[in-house]
């Protein structure tokens, strides 16, 4: 079997080479190039000058001689992920003149770019067999920042052999000491772990220090919490227990005095035969309902009822007497205190201590809790719970969302979770073909990922394929998309992590984009 992938030297580079060898000169090789060929797998030809379709050429990153085989130079480039959209079927080495020294056809490859939906950093490497590597300068740019991972890491080991590992400095990077001082001023010695807990806890400390002490200034009726300070009656808008007793004693006078002279009075409102004593009167005896001297002989029997009338009221009048107070009783025996306590003008004080709220209760005995915060200025959010239900303050955690641009989600306090995207799908391939009506469609399936697992289940999910924009007007006949909930790995149940989408087409190589929506709990 015939090889199908070489490489060999151009006619011009076997000729700078010889010419090297012969002066004892060097050449350069500087450049990598590749190229897709055209279009179809190319022969390399000795005769080239150039590739048959370059897409690319930049500074070869590494260039160095086969420490297994001292005439075999091996070259590489590394061409980043933000460069593609092309096949690789041609390689090319060229000289700091610009002159093709070797020339190599590979396995076709398809390097794509970011913004089909895959990128990846891809590394070219071509091998040439000379005669004599002396004449080769082995040599790169040094302004190339991309590396393979064997480069960085016979880097790193040719480094770690070497004795060039200076000491740190406060100007410098280098090695250093740790320490485990937390008390050190040390400025060459790194903290560990342990001497930076030391120091987090002599902080969490100081910290618990502080929350249980209160600011020095802090005052109590004025007073500053400098020292120990006592409070006094008066401190506290009161009265001390001597003037207490002063003003005790004041009413108990006034109470005797007021008592002592109901002794010597009949009530205010006593009447006479209907007229008030407020002043001295003077009865006759029209107002007793007696008759003169001349008209009592004549009513005799009239005057003895009158009489007896007289002596019913005087004993009315005793028995009024006998229901003054006893002041040996200290007002026990006040029929109607109320009364009493109004003429003392006692009684909006009265009233203020029935009223008053009790502080040992921290507000339990207010009777009506809404219309008292209602009057501090509060709202009716003030006594309402948090919670979900009806006529609770619902919990702003219980609401999530996030978004990327690209795809997002929503969760609601209920449970629900709303899920969407955008997704960039890789081109379409030579799958599930099917010709109908003398049409070829071929069928690609995708699976794509929730940003966010649903916890419990998916409920269902749609998608959208994105047409053609009015200004490029691209065919979508024969396009279509349609989704499957995929199951979980054991098979049995619709999957919480993704879904498939399947997209039918009649081109090969289509990248489709798809809107997508999906809900779940």
């Amino acid at each position: 079997m015939s090889t199908k992938y070489f490489a060999l030297l151009t006619q011009l580079g076997a000729d700078k080479l010889a010419n090297a060898a012969a002066l004892g000169t060097k050449i350069e090789i500087t450049h990598m190039a590749v190229g897709d060929g055209g279009g179809s797998l190319p022969t390399p030809d000795t005769k080239q000058t150039k590739l048959i379709n370059e897409k690319r050429r930049a500074a070869i990153n590494t260039l160095s001689i086969d420490p297994k085989n001292t005439n075999q130079i091996i070259s590489e480039q590394v061409i980043p992920e933000s460069e593609g959209g092309w096949w690789i079927r041609e390689i090319g080495l060229f000289d700091k003149d610009g002159i093709l020294i070797a020339v190599g056809n590979c396995a076709e490859s398809y390097k794509p770019q970011l913004q089909e939906g895959s990128g990846r950093t891809q590394t070219i490497r071509m091998i040439l067999i000379v005669s004599s590597t002396e004449s080769v300068t082995l040599k790169v740019d040094p302004s190339v920042v991309l590396a393979t991972r064997e480069y960085v890491d016979d880097s790193i080991q040719k480094h770690s052999n070497s004795r060039n590992h200076p000491d740190a400095t406060l100007k410098e990077k280098g090695f250093v000491i740790l320490s485990s001082a937390v008390d050190s001023n040390s400025e060459t010695h790194a903290a560990t772990p342990k001497a930076v807990k030391a120091a987090y806890d002599f902080a969490n400390a100081a910290n618990n220090n502080a929350n249980g002490r209160v600011p020095s200034g802090r005052k109590v009726n004025g007073k500053a919490l400098s020292e120990d300070i006592h409070l006094k009656a008066s401190d506290v808008d009161a009265y001390n227990k001597t003037e207490t007793d002063a003003r005790v004693n004041d009413a108990k006078a006034q109470a005797k005095a007021a008592n002592d002279n109901a002794d010597g009075r009949v009530p205010a409102g006593r009447k006479v035969n209907g007229k008030a004593l407020n002043a001295d009167i003077a009865l006759n005896s029209g107002d007793v309902g007696a008759y003169s001297k001349g008209e009592t002989d004549t009513r005799v029997n009239e005057a003895k009822v009158l009489a007896n009338t007289a002596n019913q009221n005087a004993a009315n009048a005793n028995n009024n007497a006998n229901t003054r107070l006893e002041k040996n009783q200290n007002g026990a025996d006040i029929p109607n205190k109320p009364k009493f306590v109004e003429n003392l003008g006692l009684t909006e004080t009265k009233k203020q201590a029935e009223n008053a709220l009790s502080k040992s209760a921290n507000g339990a005995d207010i009777q009506n809790k809404p219309a008292f915060a209602r009057n501090l200025g509060l709202s009716d959010a003030a006594y309402r719970s948090v919670g979900t239900g009806s006529n609770q303050i619902p919990d702003i955690s219980s609401f999530g969302h996030w978004d990327n641009v690209n795809s997002g989600w929503d969760i609601l306090p209920n449970g629900l979770v709303h899920q969407y995207g955008v997704a960039f799908l890789p081109p379409a391939g030579d799958y599930n073909r099917k010709i109908i009506g003398g049409v070829t469609y071929y069928t690609h399936f995708y699976r794509i990922a929730f940003p966010r697992a649903y916890p419990n289940r998916q409920i269902s999910t749609v998608a959208t394929l994105v047409s053609s924009s009015i200004a490029v007007q691209t065919s979508m006949a024969g396009k279509s998309v349609s989704v499957h909930r995929d199951t979980d790995s054991s098979g049995d149940a619709v999957s919480r992590h993704y879904f498939s989408v399947a997209f039918t087409t009649t081109d090969i190589g289509e990248s489709p984009v798809i809107h997508w929506y999906s809900v779940g709990v």
